[in-house]
C-alpha cells in the first residue's frame, strides 16, 4: 500500500496516510480538524513493506534496518548522521590523497612486493603454511598467570 502525504487547508497540518488505492478526489479528512486535506508530493510515495520483510542489513552500522526512522535512530544513537550522496562525493574529491609509500619508489620494488604478496596469499589460500590463531580477549583472560 502506498504512503501519501496530505496537507489540511484549515489547520495547515501535514500528515502521511496509507491509501490502498489512489483516490479519485485525492483528499482525505484531516485527523486534527476533520476538514478536507489535499494530497501533496512532499516526497515520492513509499510502500508499506511486506509483513515477512525483515529489513536490510547495513554492514557499516552492523544492524538490520527496518525503516528510515529506524536508521535515523541508529545513527543518532551512535552520534552519526546520514550524508547525502552529493556531499559524500564532494568531500571525497576534496580529501587529501595518500602519498606513495617510501619503500615502493622503483618499479622493481613494486614488482617484488606484488610477487611476495601474491605468493604469501596463495600459500595461505592453499594451506601451504599454517596461519597462526589470533588471540581473543577470552584467551587472555582465561590464560594461567605468567609465573604458574
Amino acid at each position: 500500500m502506498p504512503n501519501f502525504d496530505f496537507i489540511c487547508h484549515e489547520c495547515r497540518v501535514t500528515f502521511e496516510e496509507l491509501v490502498p488505492f489512489l483516490p479519485d478526489s485525492r483528499s482525505l479528512p484531516c485527523p486534527r480538524c476533520h476538514q478536507p486535506a489535499s494530497m501533496v508530493w512532499l516526497r515520492s510515495p513509499g510502500m508499506k513493506p511486506d509483513p515477512y520483510w525483515s529489513g536490510v542489513y547495513d554492514p557499516g552500522l552492523g544492524a538490520t534496518i527496518n525503516s528510515n526512522a529506524h536508521k535515523r535512530a541508529l545513527l543518532a544513537e551512535r552520534g552519526l548522521m546520514e550524508m547525502p550522496a552529493r556531499e559524500f562525493t564532494r568531500r571525497a574529491e576534496e580529501a587529501p590523497v595518500s602519498p606513495e609509500p617510501e619503500f615502493l619508489k622503483t618499479e622493481e620494488e613494486r614488482r617484488e612486493f606484488r610477487e611476495t604478496a601474491e605468493k604469501t596469499w596463495n600459500d595461505i589460500k592453499y594451506g601451504n603454511v599454517e596461519v597462526p590463531k589470533l588471540k581473543t580477549v577470552d584467551d587472555i583472560v582465561d590464560a594461567p598467570p605468567a609465573g604458574a
